[in-house]
């Protein structure tokens, strides 16, 4: 299985939208309230929430109950 995602500004807002659906694999883009824009890629083990826009870094990730970030002062990037 192959494919493509195109993002483009607009498509991110507040309200999480959903960009593509597989069986369990699920991809969303959202807006964090500090003006950030977000994609979650999840599947039935856990997720991974990337910044775009900023380098592709990797903000949030949880696979299998256990947290996979570095501690961050900041609840939001």
């Amino acid at each position: 299985m192959s494919g493509k995602i195109y993002l483009f500004k607009e498509i991110f807002s507040k309200d999480e939208k959903v960009l593509y659906e597989s069986g369990t694999l699920s991809a969303c883009a959202f807006r964090y309230s500090t003006g950030v824009d977000a994609v979650t890629l999840k599947n039935d083990k856990g997720y991974v929430t990337f910044l775009p826009f900023m380098g592709q870094m990797i903000w949030d990730a949880e696979f299998l109950g256990r947290n996979l970030v570095m501690k961050s002062i900041y609840d939001e990037p």
